[in-house]
């Protein structure tokens, strides 16, 4: 499904290596925002393996910062119909590999109507692209609201899959969501899939 070959300059300080055999592991609720803070900062984790490895319970965030989100907002300018000016960055777009070995993510957080926030799309990962590969998580307790035009879902707000977003399958694996998403979808919001071919 996807290459075996990890892009080694994107670490993170995780326990493991990253690989197949040898995951970075996300241990806390702590790990998985060090995730999300590391995509916000431009690494993809192409070709890069995740595990969890225990319940997370996210309640000590209020406003949950999406994993992964390539298009934002400078919602100061009332001009454009979205309610801003969004442009993208594809080096927000988390395209790594995450196995939630069904453990559970609950009181997950976040709503576009609250707050200065400037995320295009919402959900635990904001957006992801070709390669990414998500399985085995599920999500209680949630509540995902955006505004209209915003793509949101309980574990992925945008799934982006056009040509210079990565390479590879999409895979979407026994992934399962319960609690409010106001929006788009309930477990992803949108999908626009030009390029990569996506199975979930």
């Amino acid at each position: 499904i996807v290459s075996s070959e990890q892009d080694t300059t994107q670490d993170i300080e995780l326990s493991g290596l990253g690989t197949e055999g040898n995951p970075y592991l996300i241990q806390s609720p702590a790990d998985l925002k060090l995730l999300s803070d590391e995509v916000k900062a431009g690494k993809t984790f192409a070709n890069t393996y995740f595990a969890i490895t225990s319940n997370l319970d996210l309640s000590s965030y209020s406003q949950w910062q999406p994993i992964g989100n390539s298009f934002q907002y400078e919602l100061t300018d009332t001009a454009s119909p979205y309610g801003g000016v969004c442009f993208a960055d594809s080096q927000n777009t988390f395209l790594g590999i995450v196995d939630g070995r069904d453990y559970t993510i609950s009181h997950l957080w976040t709503d576009g109507n609250k707050g200065n926030v400037n995320w295009y799309s919402y959900g635990l990962f904001g957006m992801v692209g070709p390669g990414t590969v998500i399985k085995n998580i599920k999500l209680s307790d949630v509540y995902v609201s955006a505004g209209e035009y915003n793509p949101t879902g309980g574990l992925i707000g945008y799934i982006y899959g056009s040509e210079g977003y990565g390479s590879g399958e999409i895979v979407i694996e026994n992934c399962h969501v319960e609690g409010c998403i106001l929006g788009h979808g309930g477990l992803i919001g949108r999908i626009q899939a030009k390029v990569a071919p996506i199975t979930i």
